[in-house]
C-alpha cells in the first residue's frame, strides 16, 4: 500500500501543479520511488510488489485527475450575460 499511495499522490499532485512548477513532477516521483524503495530495503516487500503498486497508483491518479477535470468542466456554473 505504501507504493500505491505514494505514487498515486505524487502523480496526482504532479499533474495538478506541473504548469506552475517546472520540476515538481520529477521531484514527487523521486520521493515516491524513495518511499517504495524503503519498503524493499527493510525487507517487508518484494520488488514486484513495489512495481505493481507503482503502476496501480499511477493508473488511479491519472483516472482521478481526468475525472476531476471532466466533473469540473461539466458541472461548473456558467453565467450567460447578454
Amino acid at each position: 500500500s505504501h507504493a500505491t499511495n505514494s505514487f498515486a499522490l505524487a502523480v496526482f499532485i504532479g499533474l495538478l501543479l506541473r504548469k506552475q512548477y517546472k520540476f515538481i513532477f520529477s521531484a514527487l516521483l523521486f520521493w515516491a520511488a524513495l518511499v517504495s524503495y524503503s519498503r524493499v530495503y527493510v525487507g517487508v516487500h518484494y520488488p514486484a510488489d513495489i512495481l505493481c503498486g507503482a503502476i496501480l497508483g499511477t493508473i488511479i491518479a491519472i483516472f482521478v485527475y481526468y475525472l476531476m477535470k471532466y466533473v469540473n468542466q461539466r458541472f461548473t456554473l456558467k453565467i450567460i450575460i447578454n
